[in-house]
């Protein structure tokens, strides 16, 4: 054969080898959502039409309902201290796995605000939700917390927006999740072939996550993981929230923030932000706290809420 052939057949292996190598890494890491699994996983399971979710309660069956909606990377258990806080005042508290984190299901679908929407929708349905609750929502799931309430505001009494995403373009935090291309195709695959490695770094690097970090860790092997952040960063991060805000504000639905002073992914400046888009956001800032203030401070945030119901 020419050197012709081969240069091309050489270039073939190489295109096909950069395309099957993230399905390669994927079918590598560890399945989540099998029964082995979750017979670990405390909470429950609710088997919705968009697939299985996990969930769990936490505090007196008759307590007033606040529904905790996690971030990006970070599934529900980031929210144990600060429900169990919530739960020992007497309310209560669901918290839950969006798709593709902690125990619930990996799913193929875009995850835009629609898909998350359908699947809070349909969690509040199974569980019987009826009346009014109030919603956090912790840095991307600030952004989920918003849309809901812009879209439902008669079905919310207060929310909370905890380090929220939606407000200001989140700093570059070198770790595999922000654009490095404008190319998606080669970003994605930088992505789930690398973005490991740099979130386990930011992991290990961050103050204050010392009772959630292995469990941190260990998703960053989940299978399904990766092609949900992956996901989320190509249909969702664009969404535009400055006009649900202010909708939000028209409507009258209290809003409170808290905002980490020391934050690596939220810059502070969201405060002002926040300020001109809604004058009558409650707002306070944690000095010493860095991202992940859901499990670095959960006391602070509970008497911030408290304070303020």
């Amino acid at each position: 054969m020419s050197i012709l052939t081969w240069a091309m057949i050489l270039l073939g292996l190489a295109v096909v080898g950069f395309l099957l190598a993230p399905r390669i890494a994927e079918s590598r890491r560890n399945a989540m959502d099998t029964i082995e699994a979750r017979a670990k996983a405390p909470g429950k399971f609710a088997e919705l039409p968009s697939g299985v979710t996990h969930y769990r309660w936490f505090g007196p069956e008759d307590g007033p309902i606040i529904v905790c909606v996690h971030g990006l990377s970070t599934p529900a258990f980031g929210f144990v201290g600060l429900a169990t806080a919530l739960s020992m005042k007497g309310w209560r508290v669901l918290t839950y796995d969006i798709y593709g984190r902690g125990y619930s299901d990996n799913s193929a679908e875009d995850q835009n605000l629609g898909f998350f929407l359908r699947q809070l929708d349909e969690l509040l349905f199974d569980q019987g939700v009826t009346d009014k609750f109030s919603i956090f929502g912790y840095s991307m799931g600030g952004m989920i917390a918003t849309g809901y309430t812009a879209r439902s505001p008669e079905r919310v009494n207060k929310m909370m927006l905890i380090g929220a995403g939606g407000v200001v373009m989140p700093q570059e935090r070198k770790r595999g999740l922000a654009r490095v291309t404008n190319l998606p195709i080669l970003n994605r695959w930088l992505g789930l072939m690398f973005g490991g490695r740099s979130l386990r770094k930011y992991i290990n690097d961050e103050i204050g996550a010392d009772t959630v970090r292995d469990r941190q860790i260990e998703q960053t092997y989940r299978r399904g993981y990766w092609p949900a952040l992956m996901s989320c960063q190509e249909h969702f991060f664009g969404e535009e929230f400055e006009s649900k805000h202010k909708k939000i504000a028209a409507d009258g639905v209290p809003v409170l923030a808290i905002w980490a002073k020391q934050d690596q992914v939220i810059p502070i400046e969201a405060l002002g932000v926040l300020a001109q888009w809604n004058r009558g956001a409650r707002q306070e800032i944690l000095e010493d706290a860095q991202h992940g203030l859901t499990y670095s401070h959960p006391k602070e945030i509970a008497e911030f809420f408290l304070k303020n119901v």
